[in-house]
């Protein structure tokens, strides 16, 4: 006896359920051709990625938890988070990173003529750092704008402004760098209100386009670890991120949904 998948709305990609969040299966490829239909019908769609702070944040936090579930695609962009997703019966689950996202939908829009808006805080110029660097990498890129917002709170008439300014520079897709979880609650709060037809929160990768970090190598990806390979690069990341909570805050509660899972069978 095998469960029934969960098929997003508009959508093929099979849904499994990650401790309460449905998380997309599927490739990039396969993504690729969900995002780029979707913006040739001129839909609205929001992506978010799930990687293993997030897995454990939203067990925490409601609120959180609400704003990733009310995104339109969840890509299991952790491979603890791809390893759980497979393990809870999911079909042909490929891990699906915000980087490679970044550089596949930023050259489809090089290429279709699409226009793009990075909104990123956290150093200065964060947003217009990543923009030049997606122009070199991207020839032909049509950036709309950009905004790099102080640290702290993006809310009140910041928020407004930063708003008002997507709506006059109307961007095919909006990239959203602000940091987990902010990022993502920043979206479902707006989203009602942002001028874009793909909104994407990518978090971190600013960060290898702005120059501040570099990716870990392929090995360390494919065997999951490349959240080492950050905190190496920033150990105080170790206990912002809670990774010393990997066992009792994921691994565990994983485990236990797998069980229940077998024993409904």
């Amino acid at each position: 006896m095998s469960e029934r998948p969960i098929m997003a709305e508009g959508s093929s990609l099979q849904q499994v359920d990650v401790l309460g969040v449905p998380v997309h299966c599927g490739d990039l490829a396969r993504l690729m051709s969900e995002l780029s239909t979707g913006l040739a019908r001129d839909e609205r769609r929001v992506v978010v990625f799930l990687n293993l702070f997030c897995a454990m944040q939203q067990r925490r936090d409601p609120g959180y938890r609400e704003a990733l579930r009310a995104a339109d695609w969840r890509l299991p962009d952790g491979m603890p988070v791809a390893w759980a997703a497979r393990w809870l019966g999911g079909r042909g689950v490929r891990r699906v990173p915000g980087p490679d996202v970044f550089d596949a939908l930023n050259a489809h829009a090089a290429r279709a003529g699409l226009s793009v808006y990075f909104l990123g805080g956290a150093i200065p110029r964060n947003a217009e750092r990543v923009a030049e660097a997606a122009r070199r990498a991207f020839p032909g890129l049509r950036v709309a704008g950009t905004w790099s917002p102080p640290t702290g709170p993006v809310d009140g008439e910041l928020a407004e402004r930063i708003i008002a300014d997507i709506a006059r520079c109307r961007p095919d897709i909006l990239w959203v760098g602000l940091g987990s979880p902010r990022q993502e609650a920043w979206i479902h709060r707006y989203r009602e209100r942002l001028a874009a037809r793909l909104t994407l929160a990518v978090g971190g990768t600013f960060n290898y386009y702005n120059g501040t970090r570099t990716r870990a190598p392929r090995w360390m990806c494919r065997w999951g670890l490349e959240w080492a390979h950050r905190v190496i690069q920033d150990p105080a990341l170790f206990r912002q991120k809670r990774f010393f909570a990997f066992g009792h805050e994921f691994l565990w509660p994983v485990g236990r949904q797998v069980v229940q899972r077998w024993m409904r069978w």
